[in-house]
């Protein structure tokens, strides 16, 4: 497949990649921070819990918990990313946190943003922005929209593979009812607890390359194996089980070029009655239907005949 050339603004089709070992030493993390850091972002009915930096050893780190209305609906949601066509996937944090901004963009309590940069702003650098609006308590509705920013500032044209992982456990229940990647860009999720049905959808401003939907640990195992991992493109439906998605990016960055794409995940609730409950609310129907019928005909009647002799004329 002919990769796109970012070159600051847009694509400008094929090109040849040009190796380039300093490039690949971007692997390695560039800064070490002092100590491990979860970040907890917080608006209205929503709570996200995001491991900045991993455990340590080149380990993801990534979004590990989303609470909404007091229930999780998230096992885990990262970025991994490769350089050039051999060698492994690393996680984004594998690079090194160089610098972190949590802040309020609304009048809600708690801090609802995140911004995190990794990588030294001398070679290949990603950002993230993360911001979180939950709906009302008791809404049944949450919103995590993320912007990604992978700048090249090597001097060298660079092949970047950039993965998306989603592991989501909506209703805090991990037999998912459905997953499927809709037009090769919108990833949808159904999950049910009870009479309620959980839904899940994202769509990325820049359609990826590659997507796959396939069952827990299989994509991530591949993500995470020392080897280079390429997306099956299977996108779906799977049905009755742990199920996970991805999204791959393939692109040559130009010297001093970005490639920016936003995502916003939305997850919904609806109120499904079980059968029964149906049952009985069209029995229930029924009865009153009969009921109103009745006295309807014993009204007609009455009218037809009139009330006993002495009474007031109909």
């Amino acid at each position: 497949m002919a990769r796109k050339t970012w070159l600051g603004v847009g694509w400008a089709g094929p090109t040849a990649f040009l190796p380039v070992a300093a490039a690949i030493l971007c692997l390695a993390p560039a800064v070490q921070p002092a100590r491990a850091v979860s970040v907890v972002l917080q608006d209205s009915n929503s709570l996200v819990t995001i491991d900045v930096d991993g455990p340590g050893g080149g380990a993801a780190g990534g979004v590990r918990e989303w609470l909404m209305d007091g229930v999780n609906q998230n096992k885990l949601e990262w970025f991994w990313y490769r350089l050039g066509e051999g060698g492994p996937e690393v996680p984004i944090n594998a690079l090194g946190r160089s610098w972190m901004k949590v802040s309020d963009t609304n009048e809600d309590p708690g801090l609802d943003t995140l911004s995190v940069r990794y990588g030294s702003t001398a070679g290949l650098h990603v950002e993230a922005q993360f911001n979180l609006m939950g709906g009302e308590p008791g809404s049944g509705t949450s919103d995590l929209s993320e912007v990604i920013k992978i700048h090249n500032a090597t001097g060298q044209y660079v092949t970047v593979h950039f993965f998306e992982y989603a592991d989501f456990d909506l209703g805090g229940n991990p037999q998912d009812l459905e997953v499927r990647i809709t037009g090769g860009n919108t990833a949808w999720q159904r999950d049910k607890v009870s009479i309620t049905d959980y839904l899940m959808a994202e769509t990325p401003a820049i359609s990826p390359d590659l997507v796959e939907v396939s069952a827990t640990g299989s994509i991530l195992a591949g993500l995470t194996d020392g080897g280079p991992t390429t997306l099956s493109n299977f996108a779906g439906p799977l049905y009755n089980g742990d199920l996970a998605w991805a999204f791959e990016w393939d692109m040559v960055l130009a010297p001093g070029a970005e490639f920016i794409t936003s995502k916003n995940k939305n997850i919904s609730t609806t109120i499904v009655p079980e059968p029964l409950t149906l049952a009985g609310m069209f029995l229930g129907g029924l009865g009153l239907a009969g009921y109103l019928r009745k006295r309807r005909t014993s009204a007609a009647r009455r009218c037809i005949h009139g009330p006993s002799a002495g009474g007031v004329a109909w």
